[in-house]
């Protein structure tokens, strides 16, 4: 066996781990394209013409809710 076989057995090797990593990312969503395409599908991503008025109210809306909630006091 000749050191070039070794070499090319391990590249082969290392790119079969590389693939099968993916896979599981992709099976477990963790890549941002899967997460994309996930949000899209349950309807959570928001509309790419949503114009700056909506965005100004939902962050306003955010923001009352915050400032309503009492602050909490916790004893250590």
């Amino acid at each position: 066996m000749c050191w070039e076989d070794v070499v090319h057995a391990n590249a082969l090797r290392l790119n079969e781990v590389i693939d099968k990593r993916r896979m599981i990312l992709r099976d477990m969503e963790l890549t941002p394209e899967m997460q994309t395409k996930r949000k899209k599908a349950l309807g959570n991503l928001k509309p790419a013409g949503a114009d700056l008025a909506s965005r100004q109210s939902d962050n306003a809306d955010k923001l009352r809710r915050a400032m309503r909630g009492e602050p909490t006091v916790v004893d250590i």
